[in-house]
């Protein structure tokens, strides 16, 4: 899935889109995030689909790709782009979860995502290769020639830069939303 992620990237967002963000390493469901509109427009947006299932209120930070389609929370909505410096995702044991920095080595990451007038939230599939020996799903990871046809709604949920997603494991620090600095993101060894 994706519980938290990173933007940092200041300098590659001011070229791109003119506007100046604060790093953040440490960004949790209900925060404001930066994400491309349909227009493929920079906005910010509440990261969290606020909705009723059951009568119950629940914000729907990740949307499984398999149930855009089917499920009537997702009935009005508009393709989005999350701008991403890399994600942290949880290995679970019998015991306890231990968290991980995911990363390109060189790049930005950019997730798919929807949003309506509510939020917006991350659109997940299956994990691939060796990201999946710590979850069994990830964000869809897009490459920048993918924008169109995942705002076209004609993207086939096969990315193949997910292959070259690098990781390692970090401190338990990251748990806490608090915590918003680089040791976030150093590996376990070097804190």
């Amino acid at each position: 899935m994706c519980g938290r992620y990173i933007l940092i990237s200041k300098k590659k967002i001011k070229k791109l889109f003119n506007i100046i963000i604060e790093p953040n390493y440490n960004i949790a469901p209900t925060m404001k995030v930066l994400v491309l509109n349909e227009k493929l427009n920079p906005i910010f947006c509440n990261w969290g689909i606020l909705t009723k299932v059951r009568g119950k209120k629940v914000n729907i930070f990740n949307t499984r790709s398999e149930n855009i389609e089917k499920n009537y929370i997702f009935q009005n909505y508009q393709m989005c782009i999350f701008l991403v410096s890399g994600f942290f995702e949880w290995k679970k044991t019998n015991k306890s979860s231990f968290p991980f920095f995911i990363y390109f080595s060189k790049r930005m990451m950019f997730f798919a995502g929807i949003y309506n007038e509510y939020g917006c939230s991350i659109v997940t599939k299956k994990s691939h290769g060796n990201i999946s020996a710590i979850h069994h799903r990830q964000p869809i990871i897009l490459d920048s020639f993918e924008f169109e046809s995942w705002i076209n709604k004609t993207f086939d949920f096969n990315s193949i830069i997910t292959k070259k997603l690098k990781y390692y494991q970090v401190s338990k620090r990251v748990n806490l939303v608090s915590n918003n600095d680089l040791s976030n993101i150093k590996p376990l060894n070097d804190v």
